[in-house]
């Protein structure tokens, strides 16, 4: 009795640690008509995840009592002194008018009749995050200030917790789905490879680098028991036969370099230590399952041997579509047809940019493996990065058109369609020679009927069907007219890498024409992140390449508030960091 009376104490201590809640919402409807005190925030609550207790709303509160805990209270006022919640008609929810100030909802106890408590919390949250903003990132002024708040935005607004998984997670987008027959819409979600790892990323440049550090965890030990992380997964459901482009050792690296780096003492470099021999296994994986030895190149694939066995899940299949999702360009015009060999359970075809990304994985690995002195393991993933790039070079350089390109192996041809995967291999120190990474920008990046970035990055000479730059395949494509998906539309992840592409071949800025074409690339991107922001309040998807996006309505191509979309924003912030 005395232990239960003890373990009692505890729950409550640990109740009472807990801090209060504060919510502000300043509540601006589209339009008004000019009386906004006929519009109302409704709020109600529930207990989540069948969790039981009871939920009763008085006037001016919601009060939660969770079973065996004490009762929690939720205040819902305005900030002006006097104003108050009032109750619906029915009891089920608190309404608070939109024209009476900020909405404030809070659990602190002093919450008083007169507001002044309300006002004081918010003046000194303001003052928190402020501070907050200030230790976290570097200072900001107009636009990028305003391109960090777009960053923010996004990446709060995906941010949820699931008993499923060990933390906080950043599923990119709300509607995706990938649990197994999830029995009510709180178990919902879906975490995809690459989409996933970006969404750390941009977290980690947007100031929280907490939320970061849990959705990567997630991602990486998302695993599955054949050693790679899966294309997609949720409530314990996995993709079984694919992964996705590899980018999860260069996030971690510098996410970890970015916050105190790998030495002793680093606030963040447990991650490194935690999370390096799930990327060494997911790289082996690709060795031996992906790259062809002969020629040191990645073909993609589909392929579960478990299902095989009668004993796998899912419906994965052995085929062409499959291994296009793998590639995480589902419908590129690079993989129009079916050249899928059933028995290799691979493509048929070298492919450039996951070659050039498996070879910058295994680069970052090594250095990681250095800085957490593990040294006598690093040699074997420079050499592996070495292989891979000498068969990009060797295999994968189109003399005549003057461009990296997947190839074809059965009748050693190149592929037709150009995409930005072509860029990647600058990724690699020393892949390209410096006459290759010249030629390429020249011809291809700077051309304004391929991929339509101006030398200065202000648009000049664009036509208005490639204005924004960089679209998912080249504007003289005969796919692009159409427009659709990967098949032309301007894709953040796609920006991202190119960008880092270029900051690689800008060596140091000893490479003048790739610092101005990474410069440029960087300002096209952030004006187009920001003409949908601006207008819409949307990060997008993907962007529509047209000037005026007049094929989808001035909006969005894809889903409307989708967190990699800005990547294509968070550039202009690292070219920031890198002109300092």
């Amino acid at each position: 009795q005395q232990q239960q009376q003890q373990q009692q104490q505890q729950r409550q201590q640990q109740s009472n640690a807990v801090s209060w809640l504060d919510i502000r919402i300043s509540p601006i409807p589209a339009d008004c008509g000019g009386n906004c005190s006929d519009f109302f925030l409704g709020v109600s609550g529930r207990f989540a995840w069948y969790h039981s207790g009871h939920v009763s709303v008085s006037e001016s509160s919601i009060g939660f009592k969770p079973s065996g805990l004490p009762l929690e209270t939720l205040s819902v006022r305005n900030s002006n002194p006097g104003e108050v919640s009032k109750r619906s008609g029915d009891g089920s929810r608190l309404e608070v008018a939109f024209d009476k100030g900020v909405v404030c909802l809070s659990t602190s106890p002093e919450l008083d009749d007169d507001g002044t408590a309300v006002q004081k919390r918010i003046d000194e949250r303001k003052q928190q995050t402020a501070a907050e903003a200030a230790s976290s990132t570097k200072e900001l002024r107009g636009e990028d200030e305003e391109v960090l708040r777009a960053l923010r935005a996004a990446t709060m607004w995906h941010l949820i917790s699931t008993p499923v998984e060990e933390g906080p997670i950043l599923p990119v987008s709300r509607p995706w789905d990938h649990t197994h027959h999830p029995k009510h819409v709180d178990w919902k979600y879906s975490l995809f490879e690459w989409d996933n790892f970006f969404a750390a990323y941009i977290a980690s440049k947007a100031g929280l680098i907490e939320y970061s550090i849990s959705n990567l965890i997630q991602i990486v030990k998302c695993k599955t028991a054949a050693g790679f992380v899966p294309n997609t997964c949720g409530g314990g459901s996995k993709s079984q036969d694919r992964t996705e482009p590899p980018v999860g050792a260069m996030i971690l690296e510098k996410i970890i370099h970015d916050h105190g780096g790998f030495k002793q003492g680093g606030e963040w470099a447990w991650v490194g230590s935690l999370l390096i021999d799930d990327l060494i296994e997911w790289n082996n994986w690709f060795m031996t399952n992906r790259v062809d030895p002969s020629r040191s190149l990645v073909s993609l694939g589909s392929y579960n041997i478990e299902r095989e066995l009668n004993f796998g899940q899912g419906n994965e299949e052995n085929s062409m579509q499959s291994a296009r999702f793998e590639s995480g360009l589902d419908n590129s015009p690079m993989y129009d047809g079916d050249f899928y060999n059933k028995t290799t359970h691979q493509m048929e075809a070298y492919d450039v940019g996951f070659s050039a990304l498996v070879a910058a994985e295994s680069l970052a690995i090594g250095r990681m493996l250095d800085a957490l002195d593990r040294k006598d393991e690093a040699p074997q993933f420079y050499w592996r990065a070495g292989n891979l790039s000498s068969g990009i070079q060797e295999h994968l350089w189109d003399h005549e058109r003057q461009v990296f390109a997947n190839r074809f192996i059965n009748n050693d041809s190149f592929c037709e369609a150009i995409t930005p995967t072509s860029f990647y291999p600058l990724m690699v120190p020393g892949l390209a020679s410096e006459a290759q990474v010249n030629s390429i920008i020249h011809h291809w990046l700077f051309n304004n009927s391929r991929f339509c970035i101006s030398p200065s990055g202000d648009f000049k000479g664009n036509t208005d069907e490639c204005y924004w730059g960089l679209p998912s395949v080249s504007a003289d494509d005969p796919s692009y007219p159409a427009l659709g998906y990967w098949r032309g539309y301007v894709w953040g992840p796609m920006a991202q890498l190119t960008y880092w592409s270029l900051q690689v071949a800008s060596n140091n800025g000893t490479n003048p024409v790739a610092s101005q074409a990474r410069m440029a690339l960087a300002a096209q991107m952030r004006e187009l992140m920001m003409s949908q922001w601006k207008r819409n309040r949307h990060i997008c998807e993907n962007y529509n390449p047209h000037r005026t996006a007049d094929t989808s309505d001035g909006d969005c191509t894809g889903d409307q508030f989708y967190i990699w979309g800005a990547l294509t924003g968070l550039l202009s912030l690292e070219e920031g960091d890198s002109q300092q």
